[in-house]
């Protein structure tokens, strides 16, 4: 069985990092620190995910559910993600 165009991408796609699409905060943490705001662990929080959810491994845990979608339904669903993300102002290229 081969793969079509779209599948060969999407396997191949690089892991994208957290960094990468989400909005900066509007106080970074050097001046959260300076005006008294400490984080509530104390010590660093490097490693660990936000609000006690478990980090998803893509390939094993998203990936096998969008093999049930349609190409359209994909492309329908990136186009709303990228309009959303330009109306807050940030640039999106779905590819």
């Amino acid at each position: 069985k081969t793969m079509d165009e779209f599948e060969s991408m999407t396997v191949h796609l690089e892991e994208t990092r957290e960094e990468d699409y989400m909005p900066k905060p509007p106080i970074s943490v050097v001046d959260a620190d300076e005006y008294g705001m400490k984080s509530r662990g104390g010590g660093s929080r490097r490693g660990q995910t936000r609000r006690g959810r478990q980090r998803r491994d893509f390939q094993r845990d998203i990936l096998p559910g969008l093999a049930s979608l349609s190409r359209h339904e994909v492309s329908e669903d990136l186009q709303i993600f990228g309009g959303l993300m330009r109306a807050m102002g940030h640039s999106w290229n779905a590819g």
